[in-house]
């Protein structure tokens, strides 16, 4: 009795050190991929992947953070106009989130292009871009884990909506100021401003009828592409 209780003492101390062991290494790798993770975010706010990182970080376990993967398709030579304007709205999503104050190692972002990381689309099996992944911490990539981008298009304000219904975060957007409206105001300015100098026109055509004229049927023709570009 005493011998099989020793056995089973020692035994369960065993055990527990091995358990102890196995916990201090899960948090030491964890530890090892978030700063890693970090690293690869400080200069951008996605990740470029290469299928050693892919593998790394978001295949492999232990894992502990969420990850919203872009599959796209960017070289000149593929001519993928939605693949450009997919990264341009997701873009805007990584960096709100880069810049937000409720930033934390819970999510990160990525893309994979095709033809700097071919093997992550072999792994997936996805045959066309863009696509909007999203990779749970435990890493299993089901089909219900692709955004839709068929029905909800591939907006800032779809994919933030897409991404806080599947993990209740919440991503306040900001988007860089258009100044193309400033630019074309500047234009006319600068074009008007070279006019009454080359010309030296005279302050009595300040109130002929044709000039006022052309300048409201400038201005319109300014309202209306301002309204465009908005």
């Amino acid at each position: 009795m005493d011998i099989t209780f020793s056995r089973m003492f020692f035994l369960f101390v065993y055990l527990s050190l091995l358990a102890f062991g196995n916990g201090v290494l899960v948090e030491e790798i964890l530890e090892k991929k978030i700063r890693k993770m970090n690293q690869l975010t400080t200069s951008q706010s996605y990740i470029s992947l290469d299928i050693d990182q892919f593998n790394l970080l978001i295949k492999s376990q232990p894992k502990n953070y969420s990850v919203i993967l872009l599959l796209t398709a960017l070289s000149s030579s593929r001519n993928c106009a939605p693949c450009r304007q997919a990264f341009e709205e997701f873009q805007v999503v990584s960096n709100s989130w880069k810049y937000s104050k409720q930033r934390d190692d819970r999510l990160f972002f990525a893309i994979a292009d095709f033809d700097k990381a071919p093997g992550v689309f072999e792994f997936l099996h996805q045959e066309t871009a863009p696509a909007i992944v999203f990779v749970s911490p435990k890493g299993n990539i089901k089909q219900s884990d692709y955004m839709d981008i068929t029905v909800n298009g591939f907006s800032a304000e779809a994919i933030m909506r897409w991404i806080t219904g599947i993990t209740q975060i919440q991503i306040r957007l900001f988007r860089p100021p258009n100044y193309t409206g400033t630019m074309i105001l500047a234009l006319f300015m600068s074009l008007g401003a070279a006019v009454l100098y080359f010309r030296r026109i005279n302050l009595d055509c300040l109130y002929n009828r044709s000039l006022w004229s052309a300048i409201s049927l400038v201005s319109n023709r300014f309202l209306s592409v301002v309204k465009l570009v908005k």
